[in-house]
């Protein structure tokens, strides 16, 4: 007798399909969230780490000036951000951070910043559930307003909130502000009141140090409000408090009081501070009776630590008795006798760890920018500090220190770049030094940094990465960007990115090159060795290669280097367009030789050219001029002459005050970051038909309340990329048909866990993936038709065949029909399987071999996904 059989193997991967992307995807209403998932390119350790607070069961948090806060529960090893529910850029720019004596869980972070005094998510922010949830306790609603300062010089010291030690239930908070004053909340920062009443009106409170060893004893530092004007504005300096905050008396004036503490073992004070005149210092304050100001002796100890140039942001008493105080760049230093002498520290980067990818080439000390240091709680010896690149860590007294940034991405980019042909490899430029290359299609979240190989690379952002993919094949690339030396610098690359070389002269362009000194690169357009740069003021073309330029358009002010404008496009043969963000579109028809003005005007967040219908654009004011009454949102098919609005998107509110709307559009495929109505925020919004239909991308735990650029992949429909300021890129993917399932029936996209391909959550021997393919319900006892076995004959001959019902809708599946003479090994294919029908519903398949002329006969059904 002959055998047979119809199996089920479970799912093994295979090569995935991007393009079953977005060919399921139906188009959505504007509410409704688009299903899918992102990945976060990262980049550890490629941004300013501020601070650190510390809690006894080990657990870090590490607040950033532009990326938000960030977790860690392995002593530094590893971090993740927990910033995702913010709602409004300002969320980002931290300047203290306060956690809960006994509660890990519960942590206070302040935010705010000078240049968003308007902005909406300014204000002291509480989680109870280590960073899950945010509820703000202190905000704009306060008269006066308050704001912070976590992106400006400010940020460097600290703490500027903190829980009162003498409160033994831990139901006290301290908070210092912005220009609007001090505040103290006695029930766990449910409700706050002002204390000092007016003295800090005028300063941007830095500092704050509550005495342990006597009850009622509060320093506040301040400084300056605006330490970049000249001369600076506000009023900086030390004050005590005797009495709880009542009454202060001001100790001594200063542009900035970074850090104040109280070294237990000499009881004295030590604030480290610029002075009045700039000029950093070291104080050490005794007294004869601490709650009388008058008989406080303060004494210059800055040449005990050594001379400097940098703010002195380091100051720390350790466990050990010994104080630990540095520059922000140069010496750090430790005293074991109270700061009268003090030990130069190595500070040196463990060469047998791996470097983290941001770091400069050659250097061999920890990176500027350290600002704060904490003792792992866990780990007696153990160092953690915070620097310009993320954070180091050090067991043997400062002498070296590891990377432990894994995680922290907090790094401002710009708009993505694709290659033409290959899918995988993307281009990010980013404010922070340098770019990123992309080899993967963005899958693992992993890139290249080429701060290592770019020969340019000074403190300046490369803000732009333009490509002139020519017609010999491998293209060449321009970076362009300057930020901190205000220098337009360039680096071309002919190999895709792998290796560099600086444009003529080999340093920073200007003066003799045609282009001004001191004015940012903003945008840029090559075409062999015809370059257009749009510096902050105007726009430059050279037709040798970036060696020499001249002026062809006088613009005003275009924007900064660290906003990713995109103000130039190319259109149609020689056409560009040049679009300036308060005003004015222009258009030139000789490859920017000369330029004409253009009918819109207004205040543009973006303008981008359709790549595949060039003479369409798309605009997205930030000023509702001319066409306010019928949406911001904007398309033009004749290059710019005549335009319409594509609904209702507006832009303006004082959430996002400073930031500028963003578009892209790809013939259907537009996406927008905007509001519609009934939106308290911006949205991420895409549409795959020419803008009759919008989903929304953006959802919480990932709200991007900081876009700088969006970009659709040209080679995968639906994914879209979103560049931020001060979280890298993230990659949207939307979800494929078997993850929709997934969600439908367990509320996650997961294949983990019961949502697993293998898993049989109903017991009914069904797996997942089985169950998808046919139709059936996961949790439910499998009631669709399970695959048939038959016998075919064909000129009087048998044949085992097998046929099943699949579910047309279950996209993703590798359908396999196999036959096997002894259960061992397994065929298929035209010379052992005939295929009878194939089509969406139905799958029936026979063996190319009778029953009679061999032994036993099997057959199966094998299952895989293809994604």
């Amino acid at each position: 007798m002959y055998l047979s059989s119809a199996r089920f193997r479970l799912p093994v991967p295979c090569a995935r399909l991007a393009s079953l992307f977005l060919l399921f995807l139906p188009p959505l209403a504007a509410a409704d969230a688009l299903p899918g998932t992102f990945t976060v390119i990262e980049a550890d350790g490629g941004g300013w780490v501020t601070g650190i607070a510390a809690h006894a069961s080990g657990r870090l948090y590490a607040r950033t000036d532009v990326g938000g806060v960030y977790r860690s529960d392995n002593g530094g090893l590893s971090w993740q951000w927990i910033s995702g529910a913010a709602e409004y850029s300002v969320q980002m720019n931290v300047q203290g951070l306060a956690v809960h004596p006994v509660d890990p869980d519960i942590v206070f972070a302040t935010a705010g910043t000078r240049n968003k005094a308007e902005a909406l998510g300014r204000g002291v922010w509480r989680t109870s559930d280590g960073g899950g949830t945010w509820q703000r306790v202190l905000g704009p609603d306060e008269v006066p307003a308050i704001n912070l300062s976590g992106n400006d010089f400010h940020r460097w010291g600290g703490p500027v909130i903190l829980f009162d030690p003498a409160d033994a239930g831990h139901e006290t908070l301290w908070a210092g502000t912005r220009r609007t004053g001090l505040f103290r909340s006695t029930d766990g920062g449910d409700s706050w009141e002002p204390r000092g009443g007016t003295l800090f009106a005028d300063a941007a409170l830095i500092a704050l140090h509550r005495d342990t060893s006597r009850p009622g004893h509060l320093w506040v530092g301040g400084g300056y409000h605006n330490i970049g004007a000249n001369p600076p504005e506000g009023e900086g300096g030390l004050w005590f408090s005797a009495d709880d905050g009542i009454t202060f008396t001001k100790v001594l004036d200063a542009r900035m009081v970074y850090r104040v503490e109280r070294h237990p073992a000499t009881d004295r004070v030590f604030a480290a501070m610029r002075d009045s005149l700039g000029t950093p210092r070291l104080l050490r304050i005794s007294a004869v009776d601490w709650s009388d100001p008058q008989t406080f002796a303060v004494s210059d100890i800055t040449a005990n630590l050594g001379s400097g140039q940098d703010d002195i942001t380091l100051l720390k008493m350790l466990g050990d008795g010994s104080i630990l105080a540095g520059y922000q760049n140069q010496r750090t230093a430790r005293s074991f006798d109270g700061g009268d002498t003090w030990e130069s520290l190595a500070m040196g980067l463990d060469p047998a760890a791996e470097p983290p990818a941001w770091r400069k080439p050659g250097e061999t000390q920890v990176a500027y920018g350290r600002n704060d240091l904490v003792e792992d709680p866990n780990e007696p010896g153990r160092w953690i500090l915070t620097t310009g690149f993320g954070v180091e860590t050090s067991v043997d007294g400062g002498a070296t220190w590891t990377p432990a940034s894994r995680g922290i991405t907090e790094v401002v980019t710009f708009k993505p770049r694709f290659h033409p042909t290959d899918a995988d490899r993307v281009y990010i430029p980013s404010g922070d030094l340098t770019g990123i290359l992309i080899e993967d299609g963005g899958v693992s979240g992993r890139g290249r940094i080429l701060r290592r190989d770019i020969p340019l690379w000074p403190n300046d952002a490369w803000n732009s990465i333009d490509i002139d993919w020519g017609s010999g094949g491998e293209p060449t690339w321009t970076v362009l960007g300057s930020y901190f030396n205000n220098n337009a610098q360039f680096s071309t690359s002919s190999d895709c990115g792998v290796s560099w070389t600086a444009t003529p002269g080999g340093s920073a362009l200007g003066g003799g090159s045609g282009l001004p000194n001191w004015s940012p690169v903003i945008a840029a357009l090559t075409t062999g060795d015809e370059w257009l740069v749009a510096l902050q003021q105007n726009v430059y073309r050279s037709t040798d290669g970036g060696a020499s330029f001249s002026q062809v358009l006088t613009t005003g002010f275009s924007g900064d280097s660290f906003s990713g404008y995109d103000n130039l496009q190319r259109g149609p043969g020689d056409v560009r367009y040049f679009y300036r963000i308060f005003g004015g579109l222009h258009r030139s028809a000789d490859a920017g030789a000369s330029w004409n003005p253009v009918s819109l005007d207004g205040t543009f967040g973006t303008v981008v050219a359709d790549p595949l219908q060039p003479s369409r654009l798309y605009a997205i004011l930030y000023a509702f001029w001319p066409v306010e009454a019928e949406g911001s949102l904007l398309c033009s098919i004749d290059g710019g002459d005549t335009w319409t609005s594509l609904g209702d998107f507006t832009v303006l509110d004082t959430g996002n005050v400073s930031e500028y709307p963003r578009v892209d559009a790809r013939g259907d495929e537009i996406v927008v970051w905007a509001k519609r109505p009934g939106d308290t925020r911006r949205h991420i919004y895409y549409s795959n038909d020419s803008g009759s239909t919008w989903g929304r991308i953006s959802r919480p735990g990932n709200r991007f309340p900081d876009v700088n650029g969006l970009a659709l992949d040209p080679h995968r429909p639906g994914v879209v990329w979103i560049a931020t300021a001060g979280r890298t890129a993230s990659v949207f993917r939307p979800a494929t048909p078997l993850q929709q399932w997934r969600q439908t029936h367990f509320g996650t996209m997961e294949n983990a866990g019961d949502a697993a391909d293998g898993a049989d959550p109903d017991g009914d021997g069904i797996p997942n993936l089985v169950e998808y393919a046919l139709g059936g319900d996961p949790m439910e006892p499998f009631s669709a038709a399970l695959p048939e076995r038959g016998y075919a004959v064909v000129d009087g001959e048998n044949y085992l065949t097998l046929s099943v019902q699949r579910d047309p809708e279950a996209a993703g599946v590798v359908w396999s029909i196999e036959v096997s003479p002894d259960l061992a090994s397994w065929h298929e294919g035209p010379l052992h399987t005939l295929t009878l029908v194939d089509n969406p519903a139905e799958l029936s398949v026979r063996d190319a071999v009778s029953l009679s002329e061999a032994g036993p006969r099997f057959i199966r059904l094998t299952l895989s996904r293809n994604e």
